[in-house]
């Protein structure tokens, strides 16, 4: 299990005001946000949250800033994402502008429920954006690039709900003659939560990306309460698609909640 990660990325070397957006987070998040003394990286030490394991306790969960630098255009680092980017039609223009990415990152968070990390790190991420002017975000835990104008706008909205948080990707079978397509989340496994899946035909995209993404949702805000065997509501009514836990039948390798929508719809075999 990796970490939420979001690179920043930025036109010129951008000259953060540290006291100023730890001041910004505290307000956000609601507690105590110290700044460590160090320079490099920007560490941010979330003090209402304490955690402890097996060697040290009660330290606080971090947010970090690190930097980082790249040529997006030419070193093909970022070509992932920008597959997945359904959200962002001028991602490639947007990272062709830029020439610094600073890495933001979580660490000592993994103890801490899901809805409190991510409540911490988009709280350090809104501030950052509210004292600088980036050109793009590219979220490497969700696999997209988010324009930053457009994830302030939906800051109104609990974490999980923002652009960049989930992203629901979209993959075509070949070789099928039924036109099969493969639906499934990045996002949740970084949060210690299960990733979802969907091998299916003749549904609308837009309808089963929803239902994912809905998922999603309800599970970071109530946990995994999801298991095998149970049924979420489908794409018609009084029909239920029901779950179980699966290998991912794409990268990353990871065990997902597959959710089938049953025949006519369902694709492909299931364990």
């Amino acid at each position: 299990m990796s970490s939420q990660m979001v690179q920043i990325g930025y036109p010129s070397p951008p000259d953060f005001d540290a006291t100023a957006i730890a001041a910004r987070a505290q307000e956000l998040i609601g507690s105590a946000v110290e700044l460590a003394d160090v320079a490099e990286p920007l560490m941010f030490f979330h003090m209402g949250h304490l955690v402890s394991y097996s060697d040290r306790e009660n330290v606080p969960g971090q947010t970090v800033l690190m930097p980082g630098s790249g040529d997006p255009a030419n070193d093909g680092a970022f070509d992932e994402q920008l597959q997945q980017s359904w959200a962002c039609d001028d991602a490639p223009d947007r990272l062709a502008q830029c020439t610094e990415f600073p890495l933001l990152t979580e660490m000592l968070t993994r103890a801490l429920e899901p809805a409190d990390r991510l409540k911490l790190f988009h709280g350090v991420l809104q501030a950052m954006l509210e004292y600088s002017e980036p050109a793009a975000l590219i979220f490497r835990h969700s696999q997209q690039v988010i324009a930053p104008e457009d994830y302030l706008q939906t800051c109104s909205e609990l974490p999980q709900l923002r652009s960049g948080t989930i992203n629901v990707r979209l993959f075509n079978i070949s070789n099928s003659d039924a036109d099969d397509k493969l639906m499934d989340t990045r996002g949740l496994e970084e949060l210690g939560l299960h990733d979802l899946q969907c091998h299916y035909r003749g549904i609308e995209p837009s309808s089963v990306a929803k239902i994912l993404f809905n998922t999603g949702c309800y599970i970071v805000e109530h946990g995994p309460v999801i298991e095998s065997g149970n049924t979420v509501d489908g794409h018609q009514p009084d029909s239920p698609w029901t779950c179980q836990f699966e290998d991912s039948l794409v990268a990353p390798e990871r065990l997902v909640l597959d959710m089938n929508p049953g025949a006519p719809f369902s694709a492909g075999t299931r364990q």
